[in-house]
């Protein structure tokens, strides 16, 4: 029998995924990346970081590609 918290990483990570690939539809459709796009490792934690505070992909990519005052 699988560690629950084992289990729950897995499910985590499975559901990161999910939504980094939205957020790279989104980026795209948006214009502001162009396919091929190679995410690097600084660029995977700032996503998960989006991920963890409840950021959807959407808010993520303006959040991301927003323009600071």
């Amino acid at each position: 029998m699988a560690d629950r918290s084992v289990v729950a990483e897995e499910l985590m990570l499975v559901d990161l995924k999910e939504w980094i690939s939205l957020w790279y539809d989104r980026s795209v459709a948006a214009k502001f990346i162009r396919p091929p796009f190679r995410l690097d490792d600084p660029t995977a934690e700032r996503l998960q970081g989006y991920f963890e505070v409840g950021l959807s992909p959407d808010d993520a990519v303006l959040a991301f590609f927003g323009v600071m005052h």
